[in-house]
């Protein structure tokens, strides 16, 4: 799919997806021209979990950090983990409307599996 596709699908304007892109949270597509390129289901669940993330309240450094690590298969399964929880926000004192930030990166790292 083309970007405005993409856009279209996830509900995220092209500007950001481009944004997105130059920062390195998005993986960029693969070239069909030298100005365009094909997206796929990964870019739709990528900008998915920076969606839910970003919702949850993480800065674009903190996510760049999250799916870093997710796209860094050398790291074990631990410090992956510890490196990921040490990025998520302190748990509220509340939990009665907010998942706990361990639960979101459970939840999300799970699509990516």
């Amino acid at each position: 799919m083309l970007m405005s596709e993409l856009a279209t699908r996830t509900g995220v304007p092209v500007p950001t997806i481009k944004y997105y892109l130059r920062e390195g949270v998005l993986m960029p597509g693969r070239p069909t021209s030298a100005t365009r390129a094909e997206y796929g289901e990964p870019h739709v669940k990528r900008i998915a979990l920076i969606k839910a993330l970003s919702g949850h309240g993480l800065s674009l450094a903190k996510i760049k950090t999250i799916v870093g690590l997710i796209d860094s298969p050398d790291e074990s399964l631990l410090d992956a983990l510890g490196a990921a929880t040490y990025t998520l926000p302190p748990t509220p004192e509340s939990t009665t409307d907010t998942e706990l930030p361990i639960e979101l990166f459970a939840k999300t790292t799970t699509a990516f599996s």
